[in-house]
């Protein structure tokens, strides 16, 4: 992923006006702007959510986010989330705010991504075990969330998911794929990003769980949370547990669970928490134990927070053995 520091997405606000006139003066709107802007103009504000997310995720697929993001300055100041209700630390890497505002751009996927205009809808995510496959399903929504530097705070354009769903669909003795169960994932709020699901037997029994990871929003910053389903009976699949890691992590390692918290040593407010408490479960006989626990520095505030987070866990791995 190319980064986009903090920095650049402050300097891109501040000079969109001269940019985007300039630039307008020159060359025709793009058809995709246009619609945009007629939605909003009709206050269709869930249609233009939709076509702002395709285009956003277009721009991905392109390497165009800086770009394309210019171009939707003006209209997203007439949305009517362009006022904030959320916000982040400004302490955390430019890395990770970078993988908060252009990750949930990314998962709107480009133009041949299947969709449903009609009900605002988008594929966003899908996984497959042999005849099975779940396949989810989001509402985009766009939201501007204030990161919180000194001396002041900058900017961040998000796109979320509303109204999600998780359908679960098998293949029919013709080959072809039918719908049996579908759950809603959107009890905790919207969705910033989802992982792809994935099939892991956690107990070793040779039967598969299956997980489904993604962080919901929340008014200062995220929570991520881990829903793992018993998929004996793959049409009526029962959730085990759902870990929760606030302003953290809540994934697997192998056939380990391993969850994360924001905290500190001396009751720092929650925008300095500077260390994250982590936690490992294993899945026996039906039940989660928890088998070890450690005390490291805050990830989010590294730029190679992926790195340190799998290094945790692989730490932790080894205590277990």
């Amino acid at each position: 992923m190319a980064k986009l520091t903090v920095s650049r997405i402050c300097l891109a606000i501040m000079v969109c006006a001269f940019t985007f006139a300039s630039a307008s003066s020159q060359h025709p709107t793009p058809p995709e702007i246009r619609a945009i802007d007629d939605a909003i103009s009709r206050r269709d504000i869930p249609h233009a959510d939709f076509l702002i997310a395709k285009y956003l995720g277009a721009s991905f697929e392109k390497g165009e986010t800086l770009k394309s993001h210019n171009r939707l300055l003006p209209y997203f100041k007439r949305h009517p989330g362009w006022a904030p209700t959320h916000f982040i630390s400004g302490k955390y890497s430019s890395e990770f705010i970078d993988f908060f505002s252009r990750g949930s751009w990314s998962i709107w996927g480009d133009a041949s991504r299947s969709n449903n205009s009609r009900h605002s809808k988008i594929l966003i995510e899908e996984g497959t075990y042999g005849n099975k496959a779940v396949v989810i399903w989001g509402t985009p929504s766009y939201r501007n969330w204030y990161v919180l530097n000194d001396p002041g705070p900058s900017l961040l354009t998000v796109i979320g998911s509303e109204d999600t769903r998780v359908v679960f669909e098998q293949k029919n003795k013709g080959g072809s794929w039918e719908y049996c169960k579908r759950n809603t994932m959107n009890r905790e709020g919207t969705i910033q990003y989802i992982w792809e699901p994935e099939f892991i037997d956690l107990d070793n029994d040779g039967g598969r769980e299956l997980l489904i990871r993604y962080n919901v929003m929340m008014a200062d910053g995220y929570r991520q949370i881990l829903d793992i389903y018993d998929i004996s009976s793959f049409c009526r699949p029962e959730l085990l547990r759902t870990f929760i890691g606030i302003h953290g992590i809540a994934t697997h390692h192998r056939n380990s669970i391993v969850v994360s918290d924001e905290t500190s040593l001396d009751g720092k407010a929650i925008l300095s928490q500077d260390r994250q408490k982590f936690r490992s479960f294993r899945l026996e006989k039906g039940k989660f134990i928890k088998i070890s626990e450690t005390l490291e520095d805050n990830f989010l505030w590294k730029s190679d927070w992926t790195k340190r987070v799998k290094a945790v866990a692989e730490k932790m791995k080894r205590k277990d053995l």
